[in-house]
């Protein structure tokens, strides 16, 4: 599922449904403890530990990596790509009750679980999010430095969105309802319904 990085129990426990046995799961290595699977799709939690008093935004944190603005992708730097991050974020704050609040270390007292901006060279996801807050703390979101300027600059919200907990729209249950999938070009289990 190229952008989105689901844990060892979600993986787990996706394999169990129909349509899912060959599928190709982009997972995080983790291991599943025995009796998680059946629980890992629905335990994700919400982003709602903190709201804006003056807005009424629910504000979900978020920080750069250390050394993100030393990173160099094919002529893509972290701190441009930080810039380009935080401006398509401040247009989805316009059209949504989300709040995606850059923080720095000072505030990690205050705000325990966030949202980690990471790229390592050596990995094989380019942008990709886990579905959802599915871990206490540090959660990682992989952005290459390029990431930011994909699709008209799309990539950056679609990531973030994954983190708030959506998927991809053509896995819905109804979505036959809506759209015709011609399995002819649907590869890699892009296209199996949830």
């Amino acid at each position: 599922m190229g952008d989105i990085v689901y844990t060892g129990c979600q993986a787990l426990a996706l394999k169990s449904l129909p349509g899912w046995e060959n599928v190709e799961i982009n997972t995080d290595g983790s291991e599943c403890e025995v009796g998680s699977a059946d629980r890992a799709l629905t335990t994700s939690r919400r982003w709602t530990e903190h709201r804006n008093a003056t807005t009424g935004k629910w504000i979900v944190p978020y920080y750069f990596a250390d050394g993100y603005e030393d990173l160099n992708y094919d002529g893509h730097t972290g701190t441009v790509s930080m810039q380009g991050i935080r401006d398509h974020v401040a247009h989805f704050e316009e059209l949504t009750c989300i709040q995606m609040k850059e923080i720095t270390s000072d505030e990690f007292d205050t705000y325990t679980n966030r949202i980690r901006v990471f790229w390592d060279f050596g990995q094989s996801s380019n942008c990709a999010s886990y579905v959802g807050r599915v871990f206490n703390g540090d959660q990682t979101m992989w952005m290459r430095p390029d990431c930011y300027t994909w699709n008209g600059g799309t990539t950056t919200n679609h990531e973030f969105m994954h983190a708030l907990g959506f998927k991809h729209e053509h896995v819905r249950p109804d979505r036959d309802d809506h759209v015709v999938i011609h399995a002819s070009v649907a590869s890699n289990g892009n296209y199996v319904k949830m």
